[in-house]
């Protein structure tokens, strides 16, 4: 009896029974979409686009000695060094001198990367706020990298030995790329949507318990049907004139 009930329950719900609750529902399972989508538009339009800049700096060790290899070589024994560097507070204590800039803000917004094969090291900045600053950030860290690593004490040796002359601007700023959120948060927000939809149509069709066909009812109830009344939707009424 067990196995006819649960092999009963599986058929119980059709696929044409899906498509029906569907039907029934599309006004609401396009409006959550298009409710949820239209809040990722708003989310990126509040959001406003954002500002970077990128600069490029190259990590190249010249001993005078005429040999490349051991130049390359040294130049990337402490490029990670270097790159770690620029990001120091000695540095932008700096930038933040030229920019007007708080220390924190200039952390939270510069990415400096290095990469390690060709020693290049890219230094962008990105801001909400201000698009021309960002230009002038980049500029900044850059030069004021390159003064500070090449600084010398009062006896004039050089105050950081390791990576005294090692660094060499190959690009300044660039001028600032807009990027907006608006597109991301629109397909995030239309996905969202489209499951929250569909978990209101699971919902709907589970938490159905009309019976669906005759055979449903005799096994449920345990009698025979003698006849099937038609749904009518409506009855029209002929007027007498």
């Amino acid at each position: 009896m067990n196995e006819e009930n649960k092999c009963y329950d599986e058929e119980g719900i059709s696929l044409n029974d899906i498509f029906k609750k569907i039907k029934q529902k599309l006004v609401i399972l396009v409006a959550i979409v298009v409710l949820f989508t239209i809040g990722g538009f708003s989310l990126g339009k509040i959001q406003g686009p954002t500002y970077t800049s990128r600069g490029t700096m190259i990590v190249s060790f010249d001993s005078g000695t005429n040999n490349p290899t051991n130049d390359y070589n040294y130049s990337k024994s402490i490029a990670n060094s270097v790159a770690s560097f620029i990001k120091q507070d000695v540095v932008l204590i700096e930038v933040s001198k030229d920019t007007n800039i708080s220390l924190n803000e200039l952390k939270a917004n510069l990415n400096v990367s290095l990469d390690s094969s060709s020693l290049v090291i890219t230094i962008s900045y990105t801001s909400k706020h201000n698009k021309e600053m960002v230009q002038e950030v980049v500029d900044s860290v850059m030069t004021n990298a390159l003064k500070v690593s090449n600084s010398t004490n009062e006896e004039g040796k050089p105050n950081y030995n390791l990576i005294c002359n090692t660094l060499k601007i190959m690009s300044n700023g660039s001028d600032p790329i807009v990027q907006t959120q608006t597109k991301k948060d629109i397909l995030i927000f239309f996905f969202l949507g489209s499951a929250v939809a569909f978990g209101y149509l699971l919902y709907i069709i589970f938490s159905d318990k009309t019976y669906r066909s005759v055979d449903e009812i005799e096994h449920h109830l345990g009698v025979k049907t003698i006849e099937i009344i038609p749904y009518i939707k409506e009855i029209k009424r002929e007027e007498d004139h």
